[in-house]
């Protein structure tokens, strides 16, 4: 899936039409029309603007992942869960990363 696709279809589960979408981020209807082509991509504050509207992650966006939810900004374990917090923030991440993968494997979104 290109991102043009994906941004389409986020778009259209809004029921939003292009010109309503581009009034949504100061885009021309057109420049709309140019992404959902895949004939043009947005920049960086772009791409993290529209993943925060539509609330998904940007690899979701971008056609890198089909889970949808955005990662977490915070640590998604407990210390009831038997998560340690004195772990460093690489350990941390690497968790977060091995329950995402768990969720994607076994269908928990």
């Amino acid at each position: 899936m290109t991102f043009g696709k994906r941004f389409r279809q986020l778009r259209k589960e809004r029921d939003l039409t292009q010109k309503e979408l581009g009034k949504i981020f100061n885009l021309g209807e057109s420049t709309i029309s140019f992404y959902e082509a895949d004939k043009r991509t947005p920049d960086y504050a772009a791409l993290k603007n529209f993943a925060d509207f539509f609330d998904v992650s940007t690899d979701y966006l971008l056609g890198r992942s089909n889970i949808k939810a955005p990662a977490p900004t915070t640590c998604a374990l407990h210390r009831t869960d038997g998560y340690d917090e004195n772990l460093p923030p690489e350990a941390q991440k690497e968790l977060e990363d091995y329950i995402e993968f768990l969720k994607h494997k076994y269908g928990k979104k």
